[in-house]
């Protein structure tokens, strides 16, 4: 029987194993990459707004911080609105992985184009995006309701 379930966690094993052989070397593994990446763009942002926009629990958002604390990649500094809350800012060791984050998007992308061309990429990631939000949503409606 087909499953979208199914594949979609294909696919994400897939990408992890891709990210995991790329990163060796680097002391992250795919998922701290994928937290540093999205901290390029917001820096300083709450450890419970990571936490919603990778839809993790508290419990597995902070071990994993304070794992990637250990190691040099983030701060994680009290909240001066909130002392219960934490902000995450990335330390220089972070930032210097920058264009080795951009290098292995490239890689991916220039991967992915030479199995299929723009537009079909370009409606994969929109169904993905689509995909994604109707699943919070549903989410969200079964805990409220």
């Amino acid at each position: 029987m087909y499953s979208i379930g199914k594949n979609i966690g294909i696919l994400n094993r897939q990408f992890n194993i891709f990210l995991n052989r790329e990163l060796v070397g680097t002391g992250l593994n795919a998922t701290e990459f994928m937290y540093i990446g999205y901290l390029y763009q917001n820096n300083g942002i709450m450890q419970d707004e990571l936490a919603r926009e990778f839809l993790v629990d508290r419990a597995a958002i902070t071990r994993t911080l304070k794992n990637m604390e250990e190691k040099g990649f983030v701060d994680r500094v009290r909240s001066k609105e909130d002392g219960r809350e934490r902000r995450i800012y990335l330390t220089e060791k972070a930032r210097s992985y920058e264009k080795l984050a951009e290098s292995i998007q490239e890689k991916y992308i220039r991967a992915a184009g030479d199995l299929l061309d723009g537009q079909r990429q370009r409606e994969i990631e929109d169904t993905v995006s689509f995909m994604v939000r109707l699943i919070r949503r549903i989410n969200q409606n079964l805990e409220e309701g």
